[in-house]
Parts: structure tokens; C-alpha cells; sequence
């Protein structure tokens, strides 16, 4: 976790993503996406919420193999105007 972003609430980690034009990539389902909605409703905009399951990708330090390749995918098939103010589940991708 970076610095600058300790003790922020959600709408604040979401506002600095934005700040710095990132999209926020997050295993927080259960209050992540109340926010992102929250700030919309409020007028505020942010770069796109993208949830990771985690039973789904089976998150380990030791091998984010299957989240990278799911990240890559998004990343090659989305322009990133298409995350602007959206909530998106990441989905695995097949072994090609």
C-alpha cells in the first residue's frame, strides 16, 4: 500500500487513483463499489474500480500468475476510457 493513501476512506483512495489518472484494482467488494457509486452520485468522477474475486484467482504473493495474465487481458481488450466511473469484476482468462 502506498504512503499517501494510509488511513484514506474509500472515496479518498478512489480520489487520488483519479488524481493520478490510475484505475484502482481492489479485493474490497464489500464496501468498494457503495463508494465508487457514492462518488458518482455526488458529481465526483473516478478512473474505474476493478474487483478481484479472490477465491477466483487464488491471490498469493508468491503467485499472481493468473491475476497478471487477467490484468493483461483487460488492459489489451478495454480502452481505458471504457473503466471511467465503472465498477468491472475482473474474470480469469483461459491458458492460451
Amino acid at each position: 500500500q502506498l504512503p499517501e493513501i494510509r488511513g484514506l476512506d474509500d472515496p479518498g483512495v478512489l480520489r487520488y487513483a483519479a488524481a493520478q489518472g490510475r484505475v484502482l484494482v481492489s479485493a474490497d467488494r464489500s464496501t468498494m463499489p457503495t463508494a465508487a457509486e457514492t462518488l458518482r452520485a455526488e458529481g465526483d468522477t473516478h478512473a474505474g474500480v476493478v474487483l478481484v474475486a479472490r477465491e477466483r484467482f487464488a491471490l498469493s504473493r508468491r503467485n499472481p500468475g493468473l491475476l497478471i495474465a487477467a490484468l493483461a487481458h483487460l488492459i489489451d481488450t478495454h480502452d481505458p476510457d471504457q473503466l471511467d466511473n465503472r465498477v468491472t469484476w475482473l474474470s480469469p482468462v483461459s491458458p492460451t
